[in-house]
């Protein structure tokens, strides 16, 4: 298997505090042609994530045309409720790539790479209810969507580094950042 942990069609598994997928790289070649992997967990099942860590795993980008996900690629359903994904590389979703469906209320997605989707590339569905998704890096958005995307956190958390102000009225403004993005550098750019 090119994977380090497969969840199957019907199958659920779980990730608890102590356990750590890391140093994973994933391609593969067979008919004399490479082959980028899938994220080096790979969830057709239902994959619920309270702890642990995915760090430092790469998905090569081979060829542009496969999609990857750094951590976790989800093709059934993940849940994620603590734990963290962090430093991971791939070619769409540095954090994670969604195919199918994606609930996270706790954990962090934290200094993963990716130029489409810096920490979760989103193809079907994402309900973001609590956690982080903080410090990734690459190129475009923290979260990259192209499918349902909810934003259930209050206040909204997120990881943009711009943020425009418009209006001919504006005289003072207040900007809170949430506890999650308080370390992040933002850009205040006001248009008048």
């Amino acid at each position: 298997s090119q994977y380090a942990l497969y969840v199957e069609t019907g199958g659920t598994a779980e990730i608890e505090d102590d356990v750590t997928i890391t140093g994973f790289k994933n391609s593969w070649s067979n008919n004399g042609g490479a082959h980028a992997g899938k994220g080096p967990v790979f969830v057709d099942g239902t994959l619920t994530m309270t702890g642990g860590r995915i760090e430092k795993n790469t998905v090569d980008n081979l060829n542009s045309t496969f999609w990857s996900g750094g951590g976790v690629y989800v093709e059934g359903t993940f849940m994620m409720e603590g734990g963290t994904i962090g430093k991971n590389e791939g070619y769409e979703g540095g954090g994670v790539l969604v195919k199918r469906i994606f609930e996270m209320r706790g954990g962090k997605i934290t200094q993963n790479k990716s130029d489409k989707g810096k920490g979760v590339r989103v193809y079907n569905k994402f309900d973001w209810y609590g956690g982080e998704i903080t410090k990734n890096t690459g190129y475009g958005d923290a979260v990259v969507n192209t499918g349902s995307y909810n934003n259930h956190t209050d206040p909204h958390r997120t990881q943009a580094k711009r943020i425009l102000l418009g209006g001919n009225r504006i005289k003072s403004i207040l900007v809170r950042l949430p506890p999650c993005c308080a370390e992040t550098d933002y850009e205040f750019i006001m248009r008048n």
